[in-house]
Formats: C-alpha cells, structure tokens, sequence
C-alpha cells in the first residue's frame, strides 16, 4: 500500500459506518485472493468508493469489476468484498456520481449507489451458476457452469462461490430499502440486484422472511411451464 492510499485509508475509516469498519479491519486481506493476486490492496480500493473525488471513485469501481469479480469469476476477496458494499450503502450515494474509468467506458456520468447495487447483482449472478438444477437445463446462459470436473479441480473456486452463497443475506437486506427509492436509476438497479439474490434458499418469496417490494408491488415467483422461473409484478393489494 502506498503512503497516500494508507492516508486516505485512515481518513476515511472513521466515516465508515461500523458494521464497515469491523469488516475492513477484521479480515485479513493478505490471504485472500483477487484476479491479479493477494487482496492486500483491496481495502484501499474499497474505502476509495466513498472517497469525495469521483475520479478516485470511478478507480476504485474499477478495481472491483477487474479484479474481485473479473468477468464475472468469483475470488476469496469477493465475499468480504461484497458484505463491505453492502454496509457501506447509503441513499446519499445517488447524488455522488462518477465516469467511467476505462476508455471504452465512455456514457454519462453514473451514480455510485446505482454503480455499487448493479455491481451486487452481478456477485450475486455469479454466486447462483450452477445452483438450480432445472434453470440450469433450461437456461443456456447457465450452461457453461455445470462442468463439475472443473469445480472438483479447483477447491479455490468451489469456496469461493459457496461463500458468495453463504453471504445472501445480507447484501439482499442492503439492497431491499432501494428497491422504493424515488430515483429510476437506483430503483432498477436495485431491482437487478434483489432478483439473483432471491435465488438463495431461504429468501425467494416463495419460503421467505418477506417479500420484496417495489413501488407498490410485490415480486413473486411466476412458472409459466413449470420449467422456468421469471418474476413478475403484481400489484400488492393483488389486482
């Protein structure tokens, strides 16, 4: 870590809220693993996400999207990862916005908060390959993932996926509030985030602590053939 990534780091660590802090100080990073190598980098990049210059922002999104979840592939920085996004949510993030770090990712500025809950969705996307058997049958977007031989070879990235599983919970509990919000971009956002999170046992509508709600309507789970699952919205009081 380099002398102003610690400056910052120290700078910001007291803002954080404390379920953050616990995280970010709790975990040992040195032995977790990103796409490029040791995670001992990565809490400088998770408390730049909150820092008052979108361009350092912008970076530190960057380095979530390229190294905790490359392409899509899950690490054993991920989880933390995702559990520290989650406590760090907050509706004042809709104002704070930022550009695109890379040069192919040149559209208007973007909000953080609707930034950081898509970035959610696609952990969460990543954590349910492989999960449902008849999606997985029926969805070609998941058939890549039911080679179990590679799985069964690389216990490094059967962990790191079940952790990703495990952690649901909570970052479904972050993103629910936002599932109301006044603002178009952080609602869908929101809602893009809470649908493959409700693919973990436990939290689908169908065996659940509550249902998720979004401007007046409740998700629930919708199988037209009894092969396939889409959610649709119906109106809470049912018509």
């Amino acid at each position: 870590m380099t002398d102003d990534e610690s400056a910052r780091m120290t700078r910001i660590l007291g803002g954080l809220p404390a379920a953050a802090q616990d995280l970010l100080l709790g975990t040992n990073w040195e032995s977790l693993q990103h796409a490029y190598g040791s995670g001992e980098d990565i809490p400088a990049a998770l408390c730049s996400l909150v820092d008052e210059d979108p361009e350092v922002r912008s970076e530190a999104l960057a380095a979530l999207d390229m190294g905790v979840l490359h392409q899509g592939s899950l690490y054993s920085v991920t989880a933390p990862a995702a559990l520290f996004v989650a406590a760090i949510l907050d509706p004042r993030m809709a104002f704070a916005e930022h550009e695109g770090h890379f040069p192919w990712d040149d559209g208007p500025p973007r909000s953080l908060l609707a930034a950081l809950l898509v970035w959610l969705g696609q952990v969460a996307e990543s954590a349910a390959y492989g999960e449902d058997p008849v999606r997985d049958r029926t969805d070609w977007q998941w058939a890549p993932w039911q080679d179990g031989t590679r799985r069964e070879h690389d216990p490094d990235e059967y962990a790191a996926l079940h952790a990703c599983r495990e952690i649901r919970p909570a970052p479904y509990d972050a993103v629910e509030p936002f599932l109301s919000s006044p603002d178009p971009h952080v609602r869908e956002a929101a809602l893009g985030a809470a649908v493959p999170l409700l693919t973990a046992p436990g939290l689908s509508p169908t065996g659940c602590r509550r249902p998720p709600r979004c401007c007046g309507h409740a998700w629930v789970p919708f199988r037209g053939d009894g092969s396939e699952r889409v959610w649709r919205g119906r109106s809470a009081c049912g018509a």
